[in-house]
This record gives C-alpha cells, structure tokens and sequence, in this order.
C-alpha cells in the first residue's frame, strides 16, 4: 500500500503512514473479501446441492443394480455351464 506510506527524499525510506487513507483502504478491502466470501458460499451450497443429488442417483441405481443382481442368483449353472459336465 505505497499510496499511505510517506517515503524519504531517497524514495526508498518510509518516513510515516496516513492511516486516515489506510483505514479507508483497509474497509474497501474488508468489502470486497465479504463479496468474495459470499460468493464462494452460493458456490458452496450450490456444489453441496449437486452431490446430495448425484448421491442420492447413485444409491438408487446401486440398489436397483442389487435388485437386478438378486433375480439371478442361483441361475450361475446356466447354458455354458462346466459345473454338470463330466
């Protein structure tokens, strides 16, 4: 913030600091982090919305897989079966 800070004739010594203009600068800066933070929120939920859902498809295509799993159980001695051949 070399806007608040008085520097030697040198330019490169700080000789004081206009906290008058630095407090300014310091609550635009708060501002704007508070619209960040904000939007990163609305992100937030927004992404935390898309996984409830994608978990919630999940389980259920898990659970009808189940399902469709379960009406072949037994049937494993079907056609091409080796398990009654000599």
């Amino acid at each position: 913030m070399p806007e608040v800070v008085s520097y030697e004739e040198n330019g490169k010594d700080a000789r004081g600091v206009d906290y008058s203009r630095l407090t300014a600068l310091l609550i635009e800066a708060t501002k704007q982090q508070q619209r960040e933070i904000r939007q990163q929120q609305t992100l937030l939920r927004t992404q935390a919305a898309a996984i409830r859902d994608l978990e919630v498809r999940a389980s259920g295509n898990a659970h009808s897989s189940a399902e469709s799993a379960g009406t072949n159980v037994g049937s494993s001695a079907g056609p091409g079966s080796r398990r009654n051949k000599p």
